[in-house]
């Protein structure tokens, strides 16, 4: 039977490389990788406000923003805090464009220390049309908010299938899973029973960083068991891919990637 293992390209690896060495800085026991959400307003916009109103702005789409993402993305870890260490940033920002267009672009940014962003586009619209401004004059500060919250909405509903499946790609869910046991080929996951209860079915990708590399395909189904002290029920996936005993002994998983989420219906009869 053939291996089931894919080795990851150059790019992955830096990813990982650079998610691994951030992961060492974090507090014990915290886990699970921080997506920082922030907004960006340019003076354009802003300009005429009073002091302090383009924080107030800021700081209300953004936990606007975060609540949506919460309830749509519940598998993440979603944060308003500008944590310099998180790799991850779901970033909106109101930018000129092409002929005096003011767009709203809705983007991933993953962090590379010394290196350049790598930036995925999660959706572009025009927020302000050319010549809006001479008709209509600037934006007040709660008509900016409902103008850019609307136009982000729209974003967000036309995309929400696509930009699923980039954080599922890009961003990992936590690190650090327990050691692979054998012959069982177990591995428990430091995902707690009472906020992932709903990936109890799902198939998850785990990033060994060998010389290349290496992704290990596992499935939950709904075991769960004690990760540490401080995680007495946590998931626990089996190893699915190809592999002798002696060679999954030999590696060790770092990254947790969510591959596939799958819903599993449930009975319950009085």
């Amino acid at each position: 039977m053939p291996s089931r293992i894919s080795f990851s390209l150059r790019h992955t690896a830096i990813t990982v490389l650079l998610f691994t060495c951030v992961f060492i800085s974090n507090a014990l026991g915290d886990y699970t990788v921080p997506i920082v959400v922030e907004f960006r307003l340019p003076n354009a916009i802003t300009g005429h406000w009073a002091q302090g109103r383009k924080d107030e702005v800021k700081n209300k789409l953004t936990n606007r923003l975060l609540t949506r993402l919460n309830e749509e993305h519940p598998h993440w870890n979603f944060s308003s805090a500008l944590d310099a260490n998180s790799p991850a940033i779901v970033q909106a920002t109101v930018a000129q464009g092409g002929s005096n267009e003011i767009l709203l672009k809705y983007e991933l940014r993953l962090r590379h220390p010394g290196h350049k962003d790598d930036v995925f586009l999660l959706g572009e619209k025009v927020l302000y049309k050319p010549g809006h401004f001479s008709v209509f004059g600037r934006p007040t500060p709660t008509e900016a908010e409902n103008d850019v919250w609307g136009t982000l909405k729209s974003i967000l509903e036309k995309r929400h299938k696509a930009n699923l499946e980039i954080l599922s790609a890009q961003v990992p869910l936590a690190r650090n899973p327990s050691p692979i046991k054998v012959p069982d080929r177990t591995v428990v996951l430091p995902l707690s029973k009472d906020r992932y209860l709903h990936l109890a079915w799902s198939t998850f990708r785990l990033i060994c960083p060998e010389q290349q590399p290496v992704e290990l395909l596992s499935e939950a189904s709904n075991k769960w068991g004690s990760y540490d002290p401080d995680l007495p029920f946590a998931l626990q996936v089996t190893v699915i891919e190809d592999l002798s005993e002696q060679h999954l002994q030999q590696m060790t998983p770092r990254l947790i990637y969510l591959k596939e989420y799958k819903k599993k219906t449930t009975w319950i009869i009085f």
